[in-house]
């Protein structure tokens, strides 16, 4: 079948096939996900709620020595960072790769063949030279042990240790409805872990093992990142425990629908090849600190199941965002997002000749009651910029929102009728059903 998919903003685009893979397949086509339709600014229009389904472990330090926190704002964003295309999620679940235009989650089915080991896959696709593999095989001896397997009822994905005392950090879709999983060690020592607390908006979860004493990855600042650098992904893809692949950073700042109504932002894209089983599994670094989580890929091409398989365009969850949810998750046990209060569109030839603006993004929507409205922002004004971050389209507004945290006073400048207006605007906390 196909559907339109507007991808978080007003008016359709080109319609795009919807691969449906909610579930097993003979239940597929009863369990369609709604399309993600108006451009509220979280990019999505309604979040599930963050659930506990066991005690929360101690904070401890989080985040790590040395880390900036709190987080600072993401550099100025590139253009046109919206995304609609057939998705794969990256997470193992059997049958399971969860809707949202034609997304599969990175599950690996069960009863595949295991393999110990490493192996290191050359991944660009013509043109530039190759990774240096001296290089990735260093990366790789040093993440390994840090890189698990987890297995649900399911299916599997990856994870990574986040602290010593057995704290894991994978997807949230790899481990959904499930409240106790499987975690496989790099030694090949199979545990039982707790899912202690999700965070679905951001498709993160965390596990519990009881066991002091684990190897923790070293977490990269993600704003840091440019287009080319080294990227390494680690992960259990079909089953393949301890598999590496390299690549590079093929770009930043990407927004693309995940699961139902949920649409992730600020992704990272890279061509190191990643596939069912990788989803939760780190993406890596020259330096051999994690900037990401592996989550989605693009996909024209299906695999065992119908899943989808690396056509060199994956996503990840940048590092800054995975250790702000880890943060918030052990201190309050939930994810707070931050909310203008408004949806709108990107700025097209004909609004642009209409309100005499080239680039923003436009308010077709004010929340009543939420800081946008309290403000003063109206119908009809193009964003331009937030806190001196350049809003050239509608998504730009969206991450930049994103980033914030809730309480936080912001800087909108406007265009309203040709003039240029300045307003300040305190951040709520995003309503479920704003």
């Amino acid at each position: 079948m196909e559907r339109e998919v507007w991808e978080g903003r007003e008016g359709p685009e080109e319609p795009v096939e919807e691969r449906l893979l909610w579930g097993p397949p003979e239940e597929a086509g009863e369990n369609v996900p709604p399309s993600t339709e108006g451009g509220s600014e979280s990019g999505r229009a309604s979040e599930a709620p963050v659930q506990e389904t066991a005690p929360i472990p101690a904070a401890g330090t989080w985040p790590p020595p040395g880390y900036p926190s709190p987080l600072a704002p993401p550099r100025s964003r590139l253009p046109g960072v919206g995304l609609v295309v057939a998705l794969s999620l990256l997470a193992g679940l059997l049958g399971g790769a969860l809707g949202g235009v034609g997304s599969y989650f990175l599950v690996s089915r069960t009863g595949l063949p295991r393999v110990g080991g490493v192996t290191v896959v050359q991944s660009r696709q013509g043109g530039g030279g190759s990774p240096p593999f001296g290089e990735v095989a260093r990366v790789a001896k040093a993440v390994l042990p840090s890189v698990v397997e987890v297995g649900t009822t399911q299916g599997l994905g990856s994870g990574v240790i986040a602290s010593s005392d057995g704290l894991i950090v994978t997807n949230n879709h790899v481990v959904e409805g499930e409240t106790q999983v499987r975690v496989r060690l790099a030694s090949g020592e199979q545990l039982t872990a707790r899912v202690v607390a999700r965070d679905p908006g951001d498709d993160l979860a965390l596990l519990k093992v009881d066991r002091s004493g684990l190897p923790a990855v070293t977490w990269g600042n993600s704003d840091e990142l440019s287009v080319g650098d080294l990227a390494i992904a680690v992960g259990s893809p079909f089953g393949f425990q301890g598999t590496v692949t390299a690549g590079v950073i093929s770009a930043l700042h990407r927004i693309v629908p995940a699961s139902g109504n949920v649409v992730l932002v600020d992704l990272i894209q890279t061509d190191a090849p990643i596939n069912p089983g990788n989803s939760g599994g780190p993406l890596v670094d020259a330096g051999g600190k994690v900037i990401g989580i592996n989550t989605a890929i693009f996909s024209l091409v299906q695999g065992p199941g119908g899943q989808g398989q690396s056509a060199g365009v994956g996503f990840a969850i940048p590092s800054n965002t995975v250790v702000r949810v880890i943060r918030d998750l052990l201190t309050t046990g939930r994810v707070q997002q931050a909310f203008l209060g408004v949806e709108g569109t990107d700025v097209t030839p004909e609004v642009a000749e209409r309100f005499g603006v080239k680039v923003g993004a436009l308010v077709t929507r004010v929340v009543p009651g939420y800081a946008a409205d309290r403000a003063g922002i109206q119908v009809g004004d193009v964003i331009v910029e937030l806190d001196s971050t350049p809003v050239n389209t509608w998504d730009d507004l969206v991450i930049a929102i994103r980033s914030r945290r809730v309480g936080e006073t912001v800087r909108v400048v406007l265009i309203r009728q040709g003039k240029r207006l300045e307003v300040q605007a305190t951040l709520a906390e995003r309503p479920s059903s704003p």
